[in-house]
């Protein structure tokens, strides 16, 4: 009876925020998945560019166009946030969240997540997806970060604010351990969530 009433109780929060993916290795049933989109300025003056791709590749892509671009974290992180900001829909914000644990997918390792996280806060710039589309914005050691896209309609938002989800994922369901393994949604409020899963890179 235990078992039911939490089942119940955690259908009735996805309903509210979206539907879990089920799946283990696989998008929601008409959900499309993409290279990751990532729009900012790479070198200072020159205005937005937009690359594709998870952020771990996009960091090489960034210094093969700008080796200096985190030479300088915080200012160079910043302006290609602002500069982003000019596609629109792209500003800082606070986000209302769900946070599930324990979702039905293979298990992703704490340290390898962490990693992620922080490529995701220094990158800067602006997640692009569209509706009904999925992106792996991160992917080391066959864990994955994936942001997935609820809506009809395209979604923009800062690569930090991913991140900031993801962290709060982390806490939330590993306690900030390096070497625990974990899975993990988190819904928002603005009809996108991030998924942290077992994927191969």
């Amino acid at each position: 009876m235990k078992l039911s009433i939490i089942q119940l109780l955690a259908t009735a929060s996805a309903l509210a925020y979206g539907s879990p993916l089920t799946e283990v290795d696989s998008v929601p049933e008409g959900y499309e998945i993409v290279p990751a989109k990532w729009t900012g300025e790479v070198v200072p003056g020159e205005g937005p560019v937009t690359l594709e791709g998870c952020v771990e590749s996009l960091r090489e892509q960034i210094l093969n166009i700008n080796p200096d671009y985190f030479k300088n974290q915080d200012s160079t992180s910043t302006s290609a946030t602002l500069a982003a900001r000019t596609i629109g829909g792209c500003g800082g914000r606070a986000i209302g969240k769900n946070v599930q644990c324990g979702v039905p997918y293979g298990t992703v390792h704490g340290s390898d997540i962490s990693s992620g996280l922080v490529y995701l806060s220094n990158i800067g710039g602006c997640m692009t997806l569209g509706g009904k589309q999925c992106s792996r914005v991160s992917c080391s050691y066959n864990s994955g970060i994936f942001a997935c896209n609820d809506n009809s309609d395209t979604v923009q938002a800062p690569f930090s604010l991913i991140s900031d989800i993801g962290g709060d994922m982390f806490g939330q369901c590993a306690g900030f351990d390096d070497g625990a393994d974990f899975t993990a949604q988190a819904f928002t409020d603005e009809g996108w969530n991030v998924l942290m899963k077992r994927q191969s890179c």
